[in-house]
Order: C-alpha cells, then sequence, then structure tokens
C-alpha cells in the first residue's frame, strides 16, 4: 500500500474488524435515510401538485365565469368597436372571416376565376367580394363565415 492510503486509514479510526462492522451499519443506516429522504420528498411533491392542480381549476373556472362577464359587458356597451382600451386591460373583438370554399370548380363562372399555366382556378378573392356585395354564393362554391373570437388582454403572457 502506499503511503497515502495508509495514511487515510489511520485517520478513518477503522482498526478491526469490529469497526468496520460499526462503519457499515452506519453506511446502511445512511442509505436508508437518504431512501427515506427521498420518499418523503416524492410524496411532498405529489401532495403540492394534487394541490397545485386543484387551485388551478378553482381558479380557472373564477377566470372563465370573470372573462365571460366582462366580455358580455362589451358586447352590449360597444357592439360595433373592435376593442376597447381601459386602465387595466383591453377587450377585444375579431369578426370571423369569410372563408371560400370550391365545392365544384367547373361550375364556377370563368368571370370569378383567374388563369394559371395551362388551367383556370377559381379566384376566392373576387368570389368573396361578389358574396359581400350582393349575398350570392356562386354555383360551385361554398362560404362560411369563421366564428367571432373575443379576448381580455390584461397584459399577461399566455397561461398554460
Amino acid at each position: 500500500m502506499t503511503d497515502d492510503i495508509q495514511e487515510r486509514i489511520a485517520l478513518s479510526g477503522l482498526y478491526d474488524a469490529h469497526d468496520v462492522e460499526s462503519a457499515l451499519r452506519e453506511i446502511s443506516e445512511m442509505r436508508d435515510e437518504l431512501v427515506g429522504i427521498k420518499d418523503h420528498a416524492a410524496k411532498q411533491i405529489a401532495r403540492a401538485q394534487e394541490w397545485a392542480e386543484a387551485e388551478e381549476s378553482r381558479i380557472q373556472q373564477d377566470l372563465t365565469w370573470k372573462e365571460s362577464s366582462v366580455l358580455v359587458w362589451f358586447r352590449r356597451e360597444y357592439p360595433d368597436k373592435s376593442s376597447k382600451k381601459l386602465i387595466n386591460g383591453t377587450l377585444k373583438r375579431r369578426v370571423g372571416s369569410l372563408v371560400a370554399e370550391v365545392l365544384d370548380a367547373d361550375q364556377v363562372p370563368h368571370e370569378y376565376c383567374e388563369y394559371v399555366p395551362e388551367s383556370w382556378r377559381p379566384d376566392k378573392n373576387k368570389i368573396k367580394a361578389h358574396f359581400k356585395e350582393t349575398g350570392e354564393i356562386l354555383a360551385g362554391m361554398d362560404i362560411e363565415r369563421t366564428d367571432t373570437t373575443y379576448t381580455v388582454d390584461t397584459g399577461h403572457k399566455e397561461i398554460k
């Protein structure tokens, strides 16, 4: 053995089998204590997660109700405005857009089509403009409006 190893053994206080047995028992107890600490921490983490989920659910329900109430007020008081800025936030309305869907391109009148290399295809912008002017849905097309959305912006980043 090197002098360094002999010195460490001498400093450890282990001189015979009895000392080593005592050290092994202490090692076993320390390892049991580590397992106990990890088990205790895991149980506390699980309890904390359950608590957080319950609190998040409660607050999310309250938040949804409060946002709905605020948006009902906004729709009632400002039916034609796209937004209303207040001290603590902004209420916004985004009107759904028109979506033109081609059901049968061959039925769409050519004046509402655009020429692309070697063929004609319906020009959805012209078709939507025609619908806005006349309310008529052209043959071979379907027009739908996406839902209007409302948001409450208080300057917070999106909560996940």
